[in-house]
């Protein structure tokens, strides 16, 4: 058994990650994992974060994203709280409510258009 195995926190912030490293991917058991303030501008759902059902906490803060990561509640379905604040990014989807989230950080985004259905 490995001893990483049983890991349910992560901080990997203030690196200079540009994505998110297929280490980290195994690490299934993670309920919190903060990537904030390094480089990343794409986060690739289908490869990514499917190996993270128990994920509770996502801080994201600080990167490059553009795209509001909507999928998040297909692939990690406990998911209530995530961090996006200083990012690029620009719009925020109508169908946000999906995410079901208790805490959703967007502050320092350059927002320009809020969707609605």
């Amino acid at each position: 058994i490995n001893l990483l195995d049983s890991l349910e926190y992560l901080n990997v912030s203030n690196n200079r990650l540009s994505e998110i490293s297929a280490n980290i991917l195994s690490f299934n058991n993670l309920k919190t994992l903060i990537l904030s303030n390094n480089q990343i501008n794409d986060i690739s759902f289908d490869y990514s974060f499917q190996n993270f059902p128990n994920l509770i906490t996502l801080d994201l803060g600080t990167n490059k994203i553009q795209i509001f990561p909507l999928k998040f509640y297909l692939i990690c379905p406990l998911l209530s709280n995530l961090n996006l604040e200083n990012n690029d990014i620009r719009i925020i989807p109508s169908d946000i409510a999906v995410l079901c989230l208790n805490k959703l950080s967007l502050q320092g985004n350059p927002i320009k258009h809020i969707r609605s259905n």
